[in-house]
């Protein structure tokens, strides 16, 4: 312990969390690429699945910029800050922890929700804040519409409805109006 310590004080060894380092000289090589950047996020926190505003903005379907990383976990919310970055991970009921897709970083696998089951957390998690039947509390969200394919839409929608959460539900007259008045012709 007093060498991790003392590694730590000479800048040798980055501490991601407690428990959890990597080298100076790694993170000088891999500390800007994106797909590292992803790794740590569903290591930080396992299980977890990268959702919501960084999918969305990685898809160009968010028109304001989100920095942090945020995932989706069965686990308590949780907040990391370390030089890789800012990771926000929100709860998800087990029966809600689906529509993600596995990639590589290497050897080591990423897991990211698909572009609908992100778009399914944002509303999940906004849910509160939302008038369902108000086209504006959708339209706040400001979501690049045009960007999102028609069949993915349609998907999405298929989420709302076999979630069974009724609210959701009550949401998608209001979505389909939204969508057909911004989708790409």
């Amino acid at each position: 312990m007093e060498n991790i310590q003392r590694w730590i004080r000479k800048n040798h060894l980055i501490r991601l969390k407690n428990g959890l380092y990597v080298t100076r000289c790694y993170l000088d090589r891999a500390g800007n690429d994106p797909h590292y950047r992803e790794l740590v996020a569903n290591t930080l926190l396992f299980p977890s699945y990268l959702s919501t505003e960084y999918v969305l903005q990685k898809h160009n379907l968010l028109t304001d910029i989100s920095w942090p990383l945020t995932s989706m976990t069965l686990k308590t919310p949780r907040r990391f800050t370390n030089p890789f970055g800012s990771f926000i991970y929100h709860h998800l009921q087990p029966r809600l922890y689906f529509g993600f897709e596995k990639h590589g970083y290497g050897q080591h696998p990423i897991y990211e929700a698909t572009i609908p089951k992100a778009l399914f957390d944002l509303f999940y998690l906004r849910l509160p804040q939302l008038e369902t039947t108000n086209v504006a509390t959708i339209e706040e969200l400001r979501l690049t519409w045009s960007e999102l394919p028609r069949k993915a839409f349609a998907v999405f929608c298929r989420l709302i409805t076999q979630s069974g959460i009724k609210k959701m539900e009550q949401m998608i007259p209001q979505l389909m109006e939204v969508y057909d008045a911004n989708a790409r012709r």
